[in-house]
């Protein structure tokens, strides 16, 4: 099942193109009140559209997950599209991708763990701590880096789970509060890159941050949910706090409910 749009939306906004190639923009000034609104519910359509997300989930979700009971959420693969500051280098870089990747991975986790539990709408699966995640792919040598690319199969077997957890996230900006998530930064670039993610004064306003989460089977690493979300952010609004948001999106839509 894959979830674009409303249906409703799609009708009013195939009335208002056939509306727009019938007659000119003059006649939207008219006294067709009901043809008005419905070329004001277009036009919001367009703006809702560019906030729209996938939202897939395997048709045969419960035959296929009918005995799992522990999942694994694999540190999030993380792109960083912007500008890089003038005096970081490659290896400051991937350690700052690194770091945010265990920052994401720790997000998700807890944002999982406030929708668990015995309510009537909780996730009903158990969720493997992080902590022991990232022991357990240390001692199969496996890095942050390197579980990215790992297929979903053999990362489920690695952890001893019956589904993982991936996670891709495309922004064009650092997150600077790494520490308030207890992780060590542990780089003397902090300050430039502090620095660095002030707005110059004839850039947009906005930036985006492009997420996606799926849930693979442990057993053949096929796909049984996907959420994708894009989103715009604010200059002076924190980028963890935006992030934040996304993960209780992708924990409010994640399935294991009945």
């Amino acid at each position: 099942m894959l979830i674009l749009c409303n249906s409703f939306f799609g009708r009013q906004m195939t009335y208002a193109f056939r509306r727009i190639r019938s007659a000119d923009m003059g006649t939207f000034a008219g006294n067709d009140k009901q043809g008005n609104m419905r070329f004001f519910t277009f036009v919001f359509c367009l703006c809702l559209m560019s906030a729209c997300g996938v939202h897939y989930v395997s048709p045969r979700f419960d035959a296929q997950t009918s005995n799992h009971k522990l999942i694994a959420i694999i540190p999030c693969q993380i792109e960083n599209t912007g500008r890089q500051p003038a005096k970081m280098t490659q290896e400051h870089a991937n350690q700052i991708e690194e770091a945010e990747s265990r920052m994401f991975q720790l997000s998700l986790y807890n944002s999982f763990l406030r929708k668990s539990g015995r309510g009537k709408n909780a996730i009903k699966v158990e969720i493997q701590p992080v902590e022991k995640t990232l022991f357990l792919l240390q001692g199969k040598e496996i890095g942050i880096r390197e579980s990215w690319s790992v297929p979903a199969e053999s990362l489920a077997v690695a952890l001893g789970v019956d589904a993982v957890v991936k996670t891709r996230i495309s922004k064009k900006r650092f997150l600077s509060d790494l520490e308030s998530f207890g992780i060590d930064f542990g780089t003397e670039v902090l300050e430039d890159l502090l620095e660095d993610v002030t707005l110059p004064p004839d850039a947009e306003k906005t930036y985006d941050i492009k997420a996606e989460t799926s849930l693979f089977n442990g057993t053949d690493g096929s796909l049984l949910w996907k959420v994708a979300v894009d989103r715009q952010a604010s200059w002076d609004y924190p980028p963890e706090e935006v992030l934040q948001s996304v993960t209780n999106k992708f924990a409010r839509k994640f399935p294991y409910r009945k």
